[in-house]
């Protein structure tokens, strides 16, 4: 078992230069906020055309992928959905991060930029819990995925931060430097062979 490299990403979900994007979506937001909210505005609505389309409901269980087309720096984003809000609770998250990483191992991303589901009942130590226990069991199954940064609002970034300090870590992650602002004029990564090409990918 390879260990997974776990970072707190040092700039927004959609500048983090990764061979995947994955964003949250919840059945009642509307509009998406947060990471998916952002990502919807740089993809010029293609979230949003998918909800209205009947692609995309945030029930759980639920994934869309769409191609960025250089509107992030990951030439894709996976949209993953949780559910209610209100049924939303630590066990889910650790689904949530441990399908993400299966996801994103399925379509040979060898990193991912994970965005962090925001405004949720779950205290931060247990956030952190969620997030190490569901990247060990990735870890044990998802051959090919090596870093996952972790995308979240800087006050939420600090607090996981801090909670992360004050844990033990399994084995199955360690914990990588920083990640580096994103220099607005440097040019996108190319997309990774046979992840750009796909236009949308219904899972169930």
């Amino acid at each position: 078992m390879r260990p997974i490299v776990l970072e707190i990403a040092g700039s927004p979900l959609e500048a983090v230069v990764a061979d995947l994007a994955v964003v949250p979506v919840f059945a009642e937001d509307r509009p998406l906020p947060g990471a998916a909210g952002r990502a919807d505005w740089r993809l010029c609505g293609a979230l949003s055309r998918l909800y209205a389309a009947g692609h995309l409901s945030g029930t759980s269980g639920e994934a869309a992928l769409v191609p960025s087309g250089g509107g992030i720096a990951a030439p894709c984003v996976m949209a993953l959905g949780l559910g209610s809000r209100a049924e939303f609770g630590d066990a889910a998250l650790a689904r949530f991060t441990v399908e993400a990483v299966h996801r994103a191992a399925k379509l040979r991303a060898s990193n991912l930029a994970l965005g962090w589901p925001e405004r949720i009942a779950v205290p931060g130590e247990l956030q952190v819990e969620a997030l190490l226990s569901g990247l060990d069991r990735a870890s044990a199954s998802s051959e090919g995925v090596a870093r996952v940064w972790l995308c979240a609002s800087a006050s939420e970034a600090a607090v996981l931060a801090q909670a992360l300090r004050r844990r033990e870590l399994p084995r199955g992650v360690v914990l990588g430097a920083p990640l580096a602002a994103a220099d607005p004029s440097s040019p996108i990564r190319p997309a990774s062979p046979g992840i750009a090409s796909i236009a949308r990918i219904r899972f169930k």
